[in-house]
């Protein structure tokens, strides 16, 4: 759940500051307290993933250039930029 004021949840706002950097990245992952599940969005759609966020970091951010976290004081966003 967004607090009061916010529109956009960690993962839409990682995506548009790597954006307006161009600064590319194939997907964004998304954890928050409200559901028990890793997000994803990929291709501008949010899908539930199984794998907790430590397993996709070890095994599919091996190639980054640089893994870019955001935390919005609730939810936290990372993405693989290549």
């Amino acid at each position: 759940m967004l607090s009061k004021g916010v529109k956009e949840s960690a993962v839409q706002l990682l995506a548009r500051i790597l954006k307006y950097y161009d600064l590319k990245a194939d997907a964004i992952y998304g954890v928050s307290p409200d559901i028990a599940e890793t997000i994803v969005l990929r291709d501008g759609r949010i899908e539930k993933v199984a794998e907790s966020i430590d397993a996709i970091i070890r095994s599919e951010f091996k190639k980054c250039r640089a893994i870019v976290e955001l935390f919005d004081g609730y939810e936290s966003a990372y993405a693989c930029v290549k």
